[in-house]
């Protein structure tokens, strides 16, 4: 918000041009207020998919392990207290190991795009933890909304992965082939038109069902990533969190009659 020329911060009570006692203050909006449709598609493919906006006013990094016979695997988690646009506090964890998510700070502004529930199955590095961490729900798409522009962090837990290959038309054929056989005792030539029959349907039926499976989870991934951009776009001060806090600057001075800090050069 501005009033003359300088902006409007939330803690301000008068503008630092004219004087004037500051009457509106920024309005929070939700991300479905801005943009009424932002959900419609996505929906229709995730009916429980949901958008959640506020500021973090809580940070703790920590760490999990999977740990195999083949493997011992360290994943950093940021968990974080989020104070949504309508005042509920959330706490949750977020990916801590790209550049984006290891430099998430107090005051941050972002939005969780939810298509579904997820909760983290790593254990806990340490039984201590168990003290901090009070849940192990997660979220994979944010969007941070910065003074200048807004970033993305994805996670990998809806990207759609390749088409598996047939693989029980192999155990069907093989089947067929050694029941005929050993069991019916049917001659060579009907084992092999048997075999080959067996083959050919259960391929067919197999692809149909990984092909039609594959395709509904490329539109659930299109879909996500339409919603995703469309998210990306909304700016802060759409959101109605832009100049929540007033940079201070060394050479501040105290006004004496609110007591508030304002820039030296303040009218």
């Amino acid at each position: 918000m501005q009033h003359c020329t300088k902006p409007i911060f939330a803690s301000d009570k008068f503008c630092e041009d004219c004087g004037k006692e500051v009457a509106v203050k920024n309005q929070r909006s939700t991300v479905e207020e801005i943009s009424p449709d932002i959900l419609t598609e996505l929906k229709l493919r995730y009916p429980r998919s949901s958008i959640v906006t506020g500021m973090i006013t809580n940070l703790y990094l920590y760490k999990r392990k999977y740990v195999t016979k083949e493997s011992h695997l360290i994943f950093s988690f940021w968990y974080l207290t989020l104070v949504t646009n309508q005042g509920e506090t959330l706490e949750l964890s977020v990916d801590a190991e790209t550049t984006l998510g290891a430099n998430l700070n107090k005051g941050d502004v972002i939005s969780l795009l939810q298509p579904t529930l997820l909760s983290l199955n790593h254990k806990l590095e340490s039984k201590a933890l168990k003290t901090i961490i009070n849940n192990n729900d997660y979220a994979d798409y944010i969007v941070i909304h910065a003074q200048d522009k807004q970033y993305k962090i994805k996670g990998n837990d809806y990207d759609v992965s390749r088409q598996s290959k047939p693989i029980y038309t192999f155990f069907v054929t093989c089947f067929v082939a050694l029941f005929s056989f050993i069991t019916l005792n049917y001659s060579i030539d009907t084992v092999i038109n048997l075999t080959i029959a067996a083959m050919v349907i259960t391929f067919i039926i197999e692809w149909t069902i990984k092909n039609n499976k594959y395709k509904k989870h490329l539109l659930d991934y299109e879909a996500l990533s339409k919603t995703f951009d469309a998210l990306s776009q909304i700016s802060i001060s759409e959101l109605g969190y832009e100049n929540l806090q007033r940079v201070k600057q060394d050479d501040d001075v105290i006004c004496v009659s609110c007591q508030q800090r304002i820039s030296i050069d303040s009218d």
